[in-house]
Parts: C-alpha cells; sequence; structure tokens
C-alpha cells in the first residue's frame, strides 16, 4: 500500500498540505483492523472525516451499506472522485467538517487531521452514534481516556466522559504514515455511554471544568470559591453557607472525577438558579 499512495501523490503531483495535517496511512492493515475494531457491517452509515487518497473509504465501502466521506482539500477531492466517484454508496462532500451540519449516520471511523481533534471530538459526541474508530496524537489519547489523579486527567478527560466510554486500542507507529509526523498515534474506540447524573445545565458545567483546570493543583476549597464569587452574585454571608455545603473540597482539582465535577456544578447551579428566581419575584 505503500507503493499505491507514492504513485497516486505522483500521478497527481500533490504534495501533503501540512497547513491541513495531511500524512497518509500507508498499512492497510491498520486500516482493515479499524474497520473491524467498528464492526462495520451492510446496515451501517459510517462517516469518514478527511478520506485523503481514499484508501480508507474504499475498504469501508466494501463492508458499510453507505459511506459518508468528507474532504476539505479540492486537490484530493479530485482524486476521490477519479478512484471512488462510480461507487454507488460512496458519498463525496468537499468541505470542512467543521462547517458540516445535518450529516446522517451510525459510525465514525476515521483517522482525521490532528489538529482538529479535539473541537471535531467534541463536535461529533453532539451526535448520536453507535461507536467511533479515530486515530488521534499519543498524547491526545492519554489524555481522553485519563482517569482522576494522573497527570493526563484535565478538561478533555471528563467533558468526555458526559457522552462517553473511551480506550485505547492500539499504539501505532509514525512510520505507517507518509508523510512520517513527528508524533506517535493511537487508534481509540468510543462508545456512547455516559454517566446517570448529568449536569443540569451543560454550559455552566462546561465553563465550571475549564476554569477549575486552570488551577489543576490546587485544592478545590479555593478555586471553587473564586468560581462561585465570579459567576454568582453572593455575599459573603451566602458565599460561605454555599461553601461548607460542597463536598469533595479537600481535593486537588485533578482529583476530582467526572461523577463529583457534576455533583459540584448541579449544586452550584441550583443556588444560581433560586438566586435568579429570587431577582424576579
Amino acid at each position: 500500500m505503500s507503493d499505491d499512495v507514492s504513485r497516486i501523490i505522483s500521478r497527481y503531483g500533490i504534495k501533503p498540505q501540512k497547513i491541513f495535517g495531511q500524512n497518509f496511512v500507508t498499512d492497510s492493515a491498520l486500516l482493515k483492523r479499524m474497520i473491524d475494531y467498528a464492526r462495520v457491517c451492510s446496515d451501517d452509515v459510517v462517516l469518514e472525516i478527511g478520506a485523503g487518497l481514499g484508501f480508507l473509504t474504499e475498504l469501508l465501502s466494501e463492508k458499510a451499506g453507505k459511506v459518508i466521506a468528507v474532504e476539505k482539500d479540492s486537490n484530493l477531492m479530485r482524486i476521490l472522485k477519479d478512484r471512488l466517484g462510480n461507487k454507488e454508496n460512496i458519498v463525496l462532500i468537499e468541505k470542512d467538517i467543521m462547517k458540516t451540519r445535518d450529516l446522517i449516520f451510525d459510525k465514525v471511523v476515521s483517522n482525521p487531521p490532528y489538529q482538529l481533534s479535539s473541537p471535531l471530538l467534541f463536535k461529533l459526541l453532539e451526535h448520536g452514534f453507535k461507536v467511533m474508530v479515530l486515530t488521534f496524537q499519543r498524547e491526545f489519547a492519554r489524555r481522553l481516556i485519563a482517569k482522576e489523579g494522573t497527570k493526563e486527567y484535565g478538561r478533555l478527560s471528563v467533558m468526555a466522559h458526559l457522552k462517553s466510554r473511551s480506550e485505547i486500542l492500539e499504539y501505532v507507529n509514525h512510520a505507517v504514515f507518509s508523510p512520517s509526523p513527528r508524533v506517535e498515534s493511537a487508534v481509540v474506540r468510543l462508545n456512547p455511554e455516559g454517566p446517570s447524573l448529568q449536569p443540569l445545565d451543560v454550559s455552566l458545567f462546561s465553563l465550571f471544568v475549564r476554569e477549575l483546570f486552570t488551577q489543576r493543583n490546587k485544592t478545590s476549597k479555593k478555586v471553587i470559591k473564586e468560581f462561585i464569587k465570579k459567576n454568582l452574585m453572593l455575599d459573603e454571608s451566602g458565599l460561605n453557607t454555599l461553601i461548607e455545603k460542597l463536598p469533595y473540597l479537600g481535593k486537588r482539582v485533578y482529583q476530582i472525577s467526572p461523577s463529583e465535577f457534576i455533583e459540584l456544578s448541579n449544586m452550584i447551579y441550583v443556588v444560581k438558579r433560586n438566586l435568579a428566581e429570587d431577582l424576579v419575584q
């Protein structure tokens, strides 16, 4: 497959664009494993982001009922249309994935540009899905699956936990890409499985998590107190009363579990909502 990648690049006279994060997989066995990890079958509509030269797209089309291949680069889209334009179960879309809406799919199997990893993942998690199998930079993947108390644990770990259960299936050497990136990669599978307790206000929860992790090594009592001062209209007495009721204040921020973040956020939200109702009355 490495020869095929080189042949197509040479034939079309293209140069992989660093600005688009273009690193083409040259190992067909890896692509086939990704499809197997997602258990792709004829009933599935599969989304691929950054279809590139179309090797994964073609393999997906052999198993899936329908493949939606999104590619931003017009030069690569020309190749995709030449190679796969006659495949009835492949839909080629020339567009920035971050600007697409209303795509209907069941599964995601993809090697997306690494610079899109975080915003793309959050966009995909908002969509209903059966399973996602994606390659990410190794460090990003480890942050994604990290547990509380570890050095990799952070906002990404907490926010992803809301919508999914993630696992690293294998690590991938940089040598299977062309051009070869300077980083190692990992194949990650995400299943749609979140905690039973959910945030009462997702916007407040997201803000709460983001602000707390700016001071991840501090004790949560100090950081949460600062957050409440900034975001709730409480006098000193009301602030101290609320703080006394909150759990987990002896922990450092990076030791608070996703479920504990939700619990804390919900308690703060209830107070904020009650304050707003009092102002209306």
